[in-house]
């Protein structure tokens, strides 16, 4: 009788402790399926980062390109961030073949790659002199290796500093001579496992590399950020990274896919959810909304410290926020 009575008391003390753990867990997971659930119709959405981070970038003038005729990626044009004036400065002349790829800005001068059927034509615009040099042709080149990204970044008086990430590998590594990779400690997480890394993610200012690791969901090889949906997003992973130490610092990670960041400076970075972008001091925490984005799909893009937000279905310059 004595020993029912004791297994009764450590049974009666051990089932509310069971049942307590088993509340928490659940809350825990509530939480966050609430959170991926709340924004169902945003599944298919597409938030793309063209340049991410504060730069150096002086010029007052966005450039992007547009479609014409229903034809996609044919005109290259500029926005002036002070008047709103539009000009177009390219066109391709086959509009049936060709079209506008890679658009890429360092400093003033904007490269852009124009693809036909046998032939890639690389041309360079200067955002000061208007000017536009065509800078070679060759044939279409095949990525013989869709299962590795590299992606650069100039950490001014360390040079250019390569990021490299493996299809299916957990980990990142980097490299300051493009040889001798070194893998970056605390980062590896098997929601990487599929992951890339992109120059559009990355910028150099204050001394330090910053930028972003996104998590997405992949089944062949390494894709386009361009192409990836919020619901095709797992996390994404803000980190700091200082050259003369070599250290490696998490900052910031969001939830889910919902969330995503699309731009830092000075110690804040822009985290776009559910049509509001918000800053987020990383020192205080405290987070200040900036505006609601009434768009579905969206790009953002850092020129000097201000952030342009670009519609993407509309291909207009719908809002251009001072980061300073």
């Amino acid at each position: 009788m004595a020993n029912k009575l004791k297994q009764l008391i450590i049974l009666a003390t051990i089932i509310p402790m069971l049942l307590m753990v088993g509340c928490t867990s659940n809350v825990d997971r509530e939480a966050q399926n609430n959170e991926e659930e709340t924004y169902p119709e945003r599944t298919r959405d597409t938030v793309y980062v063209n340049q991410f981070g504060v730069n150096d970038d002086s010029s007052n003038l966005f450039c992007y390109d547009v479609s014409l005729d229903d034809r996609m990626h044919i005109s290259l044009q500029t926005y002036n961030l002070t008047t709103g004036e539009i000009n177009e400065v390219f066109k391709v002349d086959d509009l049936e073949k060709e079209h506008i790829t890679k658009i890429k800005r360092s400093g003033e001068v904007v490269s852009f790659q124009v693809d036909g059927d046998n032939l890639m034509t690389y041309y360079e615009y200067n955002l000061l002199t208007g000017t536009i040099e065509k800078i070679k042709e060759e044939s279409p080149i095949i990525n013989d290796n869709p299962l590795v990204s590299e992606a650069t970044v100039d950490a001014g008086e360390y040079g250019l500093i390569t990021f490299k990430k493996a299809f299916k590998d957990n980990a990142f590594s980097y490299s300051f001579d493009g040889e001798n990779y070194i893998e970056i400690p605390d980062f590896a997480d098997k929601d990487f496992h599929t992951s890339g890394v992109f120059s559009s993610d990355l910028t150099y200012a204050d001394g330090k590399v910053y930028g972003v690791f996104r998590a997405v969901h992949g089944k062949i090889a390494i894709s386009d950020p361009i192409f990836q949906t919020c619901g095709g997003v797992i996390k994404e992973v803000f980190f700091s990274f200082d050259p003369s130490t070599c250290e490696f610092v998490k900052l910031y990670e969001t939830a889910n896919g919902y969330s995503r960041i699309v731009g830092y400076c000075d110690g804040g970075i822009y985290v776009y959810k559910n049509g509001n972008l918000s800053k987020v001091n990383l020192a205080s925490k405290e987070l200040e909304s900036i505006c609601d984005i009434d768009v579905k799909d969206v790009t953002f893009s850092c020129i000097g410290d201000k952030l342009i937000i670009l519609d993407q279905k509309k291909e207009e310059v719908i809002k251009v926020v001072d980061m300073k």
